[in-house]
Formats: structure tokens, C-alpha cells, sequence
């Protein structure tokens, strides 16, 4: 146990911490024919996150971001055949699971307006130094989703069976 943020309570104005237990849950979506304008959500696994000064070898801590992607892995391996939809929170789309992903997880995550995108960096060009580790820059989101020059391909979302978009 120990304490940890507590996102329901925090504000802008400050954080509010409780003391509890931290889990990384991954959780199974469903529409099923019963509620046909609703899906469900089935949490299956659940991996317990621990503060980094709790492991006597600090080379044994994983970010939560770490737990999530050993998760992910592990069970986008049980189905390689099959595409899964990874839908995170802001706080988990960042650089370790981005670049970690298997090539079955398509990442949904919501990203600052402001954030700076890059391209997938090239690929080695023989010569000798380090490697690139970014591709060019890119334009902000804010510009992109005003961008004439972007095409983009409207989708329906459903949300507590109303249809969006």
C-alpha cells in the first residue's frame, strides 16, 4: 500500500492523495445483443503497481505505463491474428507504450492540442554516430485538425447509446 493520487479529488489547485492500493486493470469491451446500444466493460486483469522505493533492486520497477504495455503484449499475443483497440487515458499515451505497442494494438488516447508529434524516426543509414530517435516534426494538433490539406475520415461514435458525429 501506500499513498497515491487520487484522481477524483484532485483539482487544478492542488493534489488530494489517499492511502490505498494501485492497480493497472485491463479491461474487455462488449456490445452485447441484451443492451444492443450499449457496451459493457469486463476488467480480467489486474497488476498491482508499487512505488519504486518498495523493491530492493530499483531495476525491478515498472511505470504504470510499463505494466500496461507487459499487459497489453501478453494478451495481443494470445491473438496475433486479431486487431485490438487500446482506449487510455492521456497520462498512459507516451513514448514507452507508443513505441512498444505490438503491431496487432491500434492506441485511442486523447493528446494535447499543443503536443509536439513527430514522424516514426528513419531507419539506420550505415553512417557512422547515433541513430535518429525522431522522424520530422510535425504540425500541432491544433493545426492539423484545421489543415485543408489533411484529409480526415469522419466516424460515428455511439455514447450511452446516442449516435455522434
Amino acid at each position: 500500500t501506500g499513498r497515491w493520487r487520487d484522481a477524483v479529488l484532485s483539482t487544478k489547485a492542488g493534489p488530494v492523495t489517499r492511502w490505498g492500493l494501485n492497480f493497472v486493470v485491463l479491461s474487455l469491451t462488449l456490445s452485447l445483443p441484451l443492451w444492443p446500444n450499449r457496451t459493457l466493460g469486463f476488467p480480467f486483469m489486474a497488476w498491482l503497481h508499487r512505488k519504486e522505493k518498495s523493491f530492493k533492486d530499483p531495476s525491478q520497477y515498472r511505470t504504470l505505463s510499463q505494466l500496461l504495455l507487459e499487459m497489453v503484449t501478453l494478451v495481443a499475443g494470445w491473438l496475433p491474428d486479431r486487431i485490438f483497440h487500446l482506449a487510455v487515458d492521456g497520462a498512459y499515451a507516451n513514448e514507452i507504450l507508443v513505441q512498444g505497442l505490438p503491431s496487432n494494438v491500434v492506441l485511442i488516447s486523447r493528446t494535447r492540442t499543443d503536443a509536439t508529434l513527430y514522424e516514426l524516426a528513419p531507419p539506420r543509414t550505415g553512417k557512422r554516430g547515433a541513430p535518429r530517435k525522431k522522424g520530422d516534426k510535425l504540425s500541432k494538433p491544433r493545426q492539423m485538425a484545421v489543415s485543408p490539406t489533411i484529409t480526415w475520415t469522419p466516424v460515428k461514435v455511439t455514447l450511452y447509446g446516442l449516435e455522434l458525429g
